[in-house]
Parts: C-alpha cells; structure tokens; sequence
C-alpha cells in the first residue's frame, strides 16, 4: 500500500526524530491513515462507526497506515503491544486534529506583531472537533 506520494525521506526523518512537518504524513490523508508508534506489534484504526480496520507496518521503525476512507467523520487509533495485555490501547490520534493557530495567528506571530500571545500559545483546556482535552501550541520559528 506504499503512497508514491508520500516521500521515502520524510518517512525516514520521522523515524530519526528529525522530519519538521509530521502532519504532512501522519493523520488522515486521502484516505490513507498513517500512525508512527515505535515498538507496537500491530495497530488498528478505530472509525466513529464501523469495524476496526488493521494496519499494515510499512516500516520496522514504527510506522503504519491502513486506507479507512470512513475514517474522514473520525476515527481513534488502537496499539497492541507484545506481551501487553491482548486488546491493546485505544486512543485519539492527535495527527487528526486540524491546528489550532490560525493563518492570521501565524502571520502575526512571524512579523513579531501579536498582541494577544496568551490566547494562542501554551496549555489551553477545550473542546475541539468534538474532543475534550488541552491543546498546546508553542511558537518556534528556528
């Protein structure tokens, strides 16, 4: 199921700790779900409604993607790992979450011009795309 679209480096710099722009590969992508879960036996991709769907390890550093075109409503990750206990974890993907700055929250950020930092960066408790947690947004332009 490799995606010619998604580049073999950037796969790569994801398992090196090293790749800039993981949303661009992880999360729902055309119908793609992609998950980097470093020593996870199997993973599995859980949609709002429907059955689990397996993913299949493109890679031994961790990585996995499965096509779940339902999973574009929703959807949470299950990981198994050996000799845990047999169903595994589920949980949200935080590469589904759209971003929480904004293009004005950002263009203000790289001229040095926001006004109103504390309402956009740090710890945040909300609710967004229908999932209570915190959000954390840092601004480093280096």
């Amino acid at each position: 199921m490799a995606d010619p679209k998604v580049d073999a480096s950037a796969l790569a710099r994801l398992g090196e700790g090293t790749n800039t722009a993981p949303h661009d590969i992880l999360g729902f992508h055309d119908g793609v779900v992609r998950a980097f879960r470093p020593g996870a036996a199997s993973m599995s991709v859980v949609p709002k409604t429907g059955d689990p769907i397996a993913m299949e390890a493109r890679d031994p550093d961790g990585l996995f993607e499965a096509e779940a075109p339902g999973a574009a409503d929703g959807y949470r990750l299950r990981a198994r790992y050996k000799g845990a206990n047999t169903e595994g974890f589920t949980y949200e993907d935080p590469y589904r979450f759209w971003l929480t700055l904004g293009d004005v929250d950002l263009h203000l950020l790289g001229e040095g011009r926001h006004r109103r930092l504390w309402k956009v960066l740090g710890a945040h408790v909300r609710t967004h795309q229908e999932v209570a947690g915190t959000s954390f947004a840092v601004w480093a332009p280096n």
